[in-house]
């Protein structure tokens, strides 16, 4: 995973931050919140979920004892210090300009018996992206466990941000001879960090409640922890994007 490194002045390096985004498709920065900082978010989400299950429709399916929900953002008392943290505002600037918008905050809860998710986007290319060759969405991330190799940790094929989903089930899931599998493009990513790849939602990691991040490239998550973990997740568009709804059910990073 590329870092943000400061630049001159203790700045970030904006450079870094582009070169990570265009080129991975995914950065992080380590060390962004306190762990006590993370702990209370995690509180808020297991009580948004426990709330979310007891109402219809509250948390949509996405395949056996896995869920996703979206919150409002006054609900989680983190979301401010997320949204506002300077290398958020950062990245947010650096690729999307500075009249961005942050349009969703939400978690994916896989629980135990929860199924590997295949790899996907989470939306069809854009032409911004596709044909422009501008990304113009981002995904932020923060987990709320320790994750081990057992628990499933987020997984993504490098550069995959410019590929061409129109032969893609519903644009999102390519065919399976298309599967990273062992190739040098595919790279495990570890907690720890705040992290940020391009897409309409935030990310989503593997093998603990989540934060969801959006299209950047194809991802997958794997198996799910004994006890279910809660990052938060945000995302952040430029005014100019556009947004497609994933089929009801999907499976998503």
């Amino acid at each position: 995973m590329s870092t943000a490194s400061l630049g001159q002045g203790g700045g970030f390096d904006t450079a870094a931050i582009m070169g990570g985004l265009y080129g991975d498709g995914f950065i992080g920065f380590k060390g962004a919140f306190e762990r006590g900082w993370v702990q209370a978010v995690r509180e808020d989400m297991d009580a948004l979920f426990a709330e979310a299950l007891a109402r219809p429709g509250g948390a949509v399916g996405r395949g056996p004892n896995r869920y996703y929900v979206e919150v409002h953002p006054e609900r989680v008392r983190g979301f401010a210090d997320l949204a506002t943290h300077g290398w958020v505002v950062a990245v947010c600037e650096a690729v999307l300009g500075p009249d961005y918008k942050v349009v969703e905050i939400g978690f994916d809860v896989p629980g135990p018996g929860a199924a590997f998710q295949p790899w996907h986007r989470d939306f069809p290319t854009p032409p911004e992206t596709l044909v422009g060759r501008r990304l113009n969405s981002l995904a932020f991330n923060v987990t709320g466990v320790d994750v081990t190799p057992e628990m499933g940790p987020f997984e993504i094929a490098t550069g995959t941000q410019w590929d061409d989903s129109a032969g893609f089930e519903h644009g999102m899931f390519p065919p399976r001879e298309l599967y990273p599998g062992t190739r040098p493009g595919r790279s495990r990513r570890w907690p720890g960090w705040a992290t940020s790849r391009p897409g309409r939602r935030s990310p989503s990691t593997a093998g603990r409640r989540t934060g969801r991040t959006g299209p950047g490239r194809c991802s997958s998550s794997g198996s799910t922890p004994r006890t279910p973990g809660t990052p938060s997740g945000t995302t952040c568009r430029s005014p100019a994007g556009t947004t497609t709804p994933s089929p009801p059910g999907s499976a998503t990073t």
